[in-house]
This record gives C-alpha cells, structure tokens and sequence, in this order.
C-alpha cells in the first residue's frame, strides 16, 4: 500500500474566489482525489514491464494534477501551464505504452541513456568527485556502466552513404505529437493548450519573457483564464489516465470514472454564461 500526503488547497484571496466562482468544484475535486488513491494507493501485482511503467506513470500523473491543482485555484496560468505539460507528456507516454507494450523495455533502459547525457553535460561544470559527492547513491561510474550495457540498443543511422550511426535523441522514434496522433483523441484535442503551449512558457523563449507586459486588471484576466485552462485540461487528461488504468488492469471502475467526469461537467459555467472562449482544443491567449 503506498502512502500519500494529505493534500489541502492554498488559502489565498485568489483561491477563495475561484471556489466561488466554481462553488461545485472543491467536491468533484475531492471525488476525483478520493477515486485516484483508488487507483494508485494499492498494491499492485505486475506481471510485465508495460505493468510497471503504466502504473507508475499513473502515479506520476497523480501528482501533476495535484500540482497544476494547487497552482490553478490561485491563479497562476503561467505556473500551471509549465506543469500541466508534464502531466500531458506521461499521459501520452502512458497511453502509448499500453496500446504498443512491446516498447515498455526500450522506454525503461532509456533511461540509462538520459543519465549519461546529464552527467556528461553536469561533468562540463564540475569534478567528478564533486558529482559523486552529490549522489553519493548513483556515481558517474555506476552511470556509465548502465550506459555501456543498453547503447547498442540506441543506435541509429546518422549517414546512410558512409553508414556511420550516431545515439538516438529519444528513447522511441515517435516524439509526443506523433504519440498523440497514435492513440488518438482526446490527446489530439488538448496537444496545443496542455502542451505546446507549455513547452514556450517553461523554457527561455521570447514568449516566456512576454508575461511581463502587461499589468494590472488585464494581467490578472489573462491568468485567471490560463489557470482555469489549464486545471479543465489536468482534470480531463486525470481522467484518461484513469481510464487507461482501469482497462489495463481489468479494474472494474468504470462506473466511478463516469461519475466522476459527469460531476465536473456541472463545474464549468458555459462559455456563454461568462463571455470567455474556453475552447480547450485551442491556445490559451
């Protein structure tokens, strides 16, 4: 069984607004908590490798909603758009181990893979024994070794006429989008504004630098539309997960799943009873 923290939502000025704003949302919220632990505060058996990852994914998902969560009800868009779009690449990831398991072991030794690069690129600005010293539980040489044994794996051609062969990018030749593509909608549907949107705000981009200009009243409308943006996006991508977990593991949840997401249907005013644009399939302005 594991253990989760208790989880409580922020209490600010912003926060007790947005709950009345949506005055449903705090118990659909909690349902959706409740039914998660469900899921992932069990002990589970896993026979396979795809058992493994889509499990712990799930996990790892539970978290990001709990965060984008946090962030969101206090309107910080911004914020919750960085995180929402870790919450949308394990989702996809999760959904595109499940329907292709094969690729479950290939995703695990990339890992190895993705060890190496940081190290190497962290030995650039410090010793060695500067790093072993920080992980003391994973040194450079423990690193290199994992390296060593699945490399070959990760080969692929860099120059068909002279045949030379150079270490794969990512650990399948699909990126998020073409995932997406693969396992269909609603992945499709909430690419733009749970990830690509995310990938300019959390990285140094111009766009990232552009949240600054704008002041006052129309700052804080614009960030109170990106956080509810993007909580609708967490709670939908959650849901997924949810969905993926209990056709995976042949749990028998279906009905709670569809109350749940029949709950939150009621949260959300129309578009039209607030005159803002909440189509989640396009960006957040």
């Amino acid at each position: 069984m594991f253990a989760y923290r208790h989880f409580e939502f922020p209490q600010t000025q912003a926060s007790m607004e947005f709950f009345q704003r949506h005055p449903t949302f705090y118990d659909a919220f909690l349902r959706l908590f409740d039914l998660g632990t469900k899921f992932f505060g069990r002990t589970v058996d896993c026979k396979s490798c795809a058992d493994l990852i889509a499990f712990n994914l799930g996990m790892a998902c539970r978290e990001d909603l709990i965060e984008v969560s946090f962030m969101a009800v206090s309107d910080y868009g911004m914020a919750s758009s960085k995180l929402l779009r870790g919450l949308y690449e394990r989702a996809v990831t999760l959904a595109y181990i499940i329907k292709h398991p094969e690729k479950a072991e290939r995703f695990v030794k990339y890992g190895a893979v993705q060890k190496h690069k940081m190290l190497n690129e962290t030995l650039k600005l410090v010793t060695e024994a500067e790093y072993d010293k920080l992980r003391p539980n994973e040194t450079a040489a423990q690193i290199r070794h994992a390296y060593a044994i699945v490399k070959n794996d990760f080969q692929e051609m860099n120059c068909k006429k002279c045949g030379t062969k150079r270490l794969a990018f990512k650990w399948d030749a699909k990126d998020i989008a073409s995932m997406a593509k693969d396992v269909g909608e609603p992945y499709i549907k909430y690419y733009m504004a749970a990830y690509a949107l995310g990938n300019l705000t959390l990285h140094a981009t111009l766009v990232s630098t552009m949240q600054f200009e704008d002041e006052g009243k129309q700052k804080l409308q614009q960030e109170r539309r990106g956080a509810r943006v993007c909580v609708r996006c967490a709670i939908a991508l959650f849901i997924e997960v949810l969905k993926s977990q209990n056709r995976h593991f042949n749990l028998d949840l279906e009905d709670e799943i569809r109350d749940c997401e029949k709950q939150f249907h009621s949260v959300w005013p129309k578009p039209e009873d607030t005159g803002s644009n909440d189509d989640l399939s396009i960006a957040v302005e």
